[in-house]
């Protein structure tokens, strides 16, 4: 299998040479930052939720993390007294990232509204006018965003609520792009949700990526 493995890998830097690196990294209390070529791709992960003014009631990410590794999978959970989150990363044969997300909060929190999973954009990495549409992607399984080191694209899996990408330059609390997924809570139910992102990079003249 592992001879199988580096074969595929082989064949996949041929037929994609050239396409920038993707990479990551997890800081101190677990928070991920995609990179492109060294350069900030997604960072300032965040997992809110929120009351019905927006101001916010659980933040499982301010938490103490739990980290352990499985070969190439790195996982962190987070264990905050109203709600959980657990998160894996891993590096695919082809180069691309898979990033799943497994989010509980309990139904006993009555101010609760709005649950946000979030990453910001740095402006210097995406290729969009200013001033134009302020949603650039919603779709609940793919979107491609244009960056400064070729297409780059997304795939999701699980939930059937669409994944969006914001232009919030012109905002003045945020500044940046974002990709966000936003879900409601419900008092009155237990709130689960899994969701799974596959990022990858291609050429312009490359075929779409499969999910695997």
């Amino acid at each position: 299998m592992n001879k199988f493995r580096l074969i595929l890998a082989m064949v996949l830097s041929v037929l994609w040479g050239g396409a920038a690196e993707l990479d990551y990294q997890i800081g101190e209390n677990g928070r991920l930052t995609v990179t492109l070529d060294g350069a900030v791709l997604f960072g300032d992960e965040e997992l809110l939720l929120m009351d019905a003014k927006w101001q916010t009631v659980s933040a499982p990410l301010a938490t103490p993390a739990v980290m352990t590794n499985a070969g190439v999978v790195q996982t962190v959970r987070w264990t905050a007294g109203r709600g959980e989150a657990g998160r894996s990363v891993e590096r695919l044969v082809d180069g691309r990232l898979r990033i799943n997300w497994k989010i509980s909060f309990p139904n006993d929190i009555p101010e609760g509204r709005y649950v946000e999973l979030s990453y910001r954009g740095p402006t210097g990495m995406f290729r969009y006018p200013e001033g134009g549409e302020k949603r650039l992607g919603f779709n609940p399984r793919k979107m491609t965003l244009d960056t400064a080191a070729g297409p780059v694209e997304l795939s999701f899996r699980g939930l059937s609520l669409p994944w969006a990408f914001e232009d919030l330059r012109g905002v003045k609390w945020h500044r940046q792009f974002r990709l966000i997924l936003a879900l409601p809570y419900d008092p009155d139910a237990v709130n689960e949700a899994e969701s799974e992102i596959t990022i990858g990079v291609r050429q312009k003249n490359d075929v779409p990526f499969q999910n695997q």
